[in-house]
Parts: structure tokens; sequence; C-alpha cells
């Protein structure tokens, strides 16, 4: 009953209270189970108490004393309330030189450190506490990602392909990461395992729920036709053009895609449309340097109009 006001659409903060007050009570008469606590925590948090949610951290804490998550996310909280970056990399550094902390906490505790110098401008020491970071945890996703991101300029193609495999091997739910693994395959020419990192990064974004970026779809359609696979690219192509018509990148996939049909009129048809698409977005971009809004009728004046056929 405690967390029932919270399935709520929207709560309201004497929902919040109430339902604070009934897992405090449950605490107490059960206090052996880490259950109350965890969901405590969340409540305080949703309250906007933090103070609270330290204290039902630090009793949770001692009934599953093994989760580092809930280890860090109270090392987090501590920092919220200091007010000075200075006091923060204080805590950092004391939380890191404690050998009594695992070793994956202190890793997430250094990339925190490392954002903190970086927002200084310290980048060096940044970049330095990213490696330890690593160090202390070769799978900590955060500070592999920092370290790629950082370190693009420097790296060859080799060390960029290495690094976003380790990524993926730290974390495979991420579509983002799998998607510019994609992108790099593609670069070198690699058009088959290239297709193979487009497919599961799309596939993840589907599975996830979210909606999948147009570039990344575009790109896929793309490395398709390279792989001569060009019923797939002009499939894609349409499905891209139908939430978009004016979608020119799709529209000259369609167009390398009816090339390479053994029939004319269909290469003909897609130059027509690809012309007219452009000409359409042209006047649309007039409009808006005239200060036209799109609900008013168009712009006088000359308008661009298709003269003849491609």
């Amino acid at each position: 009953f405690g967390t029932a006001p919270l399935r709520e659409k929207k709560v309201a903060p004497s929902s919040l209270a109430a339902c604070a007050a009934m897992l405090k009570a449950a605490a107490k008469l059960d206090p052996s189970e880490p259950r109350y606590p965890r969901l405590l925590v969340e409540n305080c948090l949703a309250e906007r108490d933090v103070d609270g949610a330290i204290v039902a951290l630090k009793m949770y804490r001692t009934l599953a004393p093994n989760d580092l998550g809930a280890q860090v996310q109270l090392i987090q909280l501590n920092l919220d309330k200091m007010e000075t970056a200075d006091a923060k990399m204080v805590y950092v550094n004391q939380i890191l030189a404690a050998d009594s902390v695992k070793p994956d906490v202190r890793s997430a505790v250094a990339v925190v450190g490392a954002n903190l110098l970086a927002e200084r401008g310290q980048q060096d020491e940044s970049d330095k506490m990213i490696d330890n970071a690593i160090r202390l945890n070769s799978l900590n996703n955060d500070a592999l990602w920092i370290r790629y991101s950082h370190g693009l300029a420097g790296m060859s193609d080799y060390q960029k392909v290495q690094a976003l495999i380790a990524m993926i091997k730290a974390n495979s739910l991420q579509q983002g990461v799998m998607a510019e693994l994609a992108e790099r395959l593609s670069d070198f020419g690699l058009v088959k395992p290239s297709l193979d990192w487009y497919f599961n990064a799309i596939k993840l974004y589907q599975k996830s729920g979210q909606s999948v970026p147009l570039n990344l779809a575009v790109d896929y359609a793309a490395e398709q036709y390279l792989a001569e696979r060009y019923e797939g690219a002009d499939g894609l192509a349409i499905r891209l053009l139908q939430s978009d018509p004016n979608f020119v990148d799709a529209l000259y996939i369609r167009l390398l895609c009816a090339k390479n049909t053994p029939f004319p009129e269909d290469d003909l048809r897609m130059r027509n449309l690809g012309r007219k698409t452009l000409l359409a977005r042209l006047n649309t971009a007039k409009d808006a340097a005239l200060g036209v809004p799109a609900t008013q009728p168009a712009a006088a004046g000359r308008r661009w109009r298709p003269a003849l056929a491609l």
C-alpha cells in the first residue's frame, strides 16, 4: 500500500508524504527487509528530500552492503550537498585513496572527479583521472566513452574500433555506440560487418521503444546500396519518405537504386520526384527568409518551378 500513491498519473505532495510515512512504518515493523528503505530512498528523492534519502540509503546499505550501486548513489548525494568544487574534489580524493572502498565504486567516483576537473579547465588532470577509472574497472563504460570522445584526434583507426568494441563489451545495450562502430567500419570499406552493426543498432532502438534516428536509418540504407542490396535500400528509403516526404537523402538513395533497375521509367520518375522535392525545399527556405509563416499563402515574387524533366 505504501507505493500505491506513486502509481497515480499525477502524484500530489500529500501522496508522497503519506507514502513516506507508510514506508517508514513498514521498515520499523520489519527492519530486516531491505526493500522498504530502498523504496523510501526513491520516495525522498521524488520529494527532493536529499537528507532523508541519505538516511534511508544508509539504512539500506546496512542491510545490503554488497549493493555497489547504492554506495555510488550515496556518494553522489553527498557530493550534491557540497557547494564548492574544491570541497567536492577533496571528498573524491578521500574516496579514491580509501582501499576499503571497492575498485568499481572508486572507478565511478573517478569519473565524477574527471568531470569536475574538466569543468575547471584542467583537462590533463581530467584525462589522468579517466585513466585511473579504467585501471580500477576496465568495464567502466562512462570512462571508456569519455576517453574515446576526448582522444579521437590522436587515435588510429584501429584504436577507435578497439575502443568502441570495449564499450560494447562493457554494456551491450548501447545502440549509439553500435551505430558509431558501424559508421567507423563503413569508413574503412568493411561493408558486411558495417551492415551487421547497423542492423544491431536499429533493432536495439526498436526493442527499447525508441524511435530510430533518421541519420542512422539513411546511413543503413546507403550501406545497403553499397552492398548492392538495392531492394533493401529502396524499401528503407521509401519508409523514410513516408515520415518526411522532403527527405532529400532518402530521395537520393531511391534515385541511385532506380538507376540500377532494368526499368528506365523508374529512373525517370525518381529524377522528377527528386527535382520537385528540391524545388519545394528551396521555396520553403525562400519563404522563411522573407518571414512568411508556413500557414500563410506563398510570398509574392518569383517562385522556383520545374522547367524540364531531368
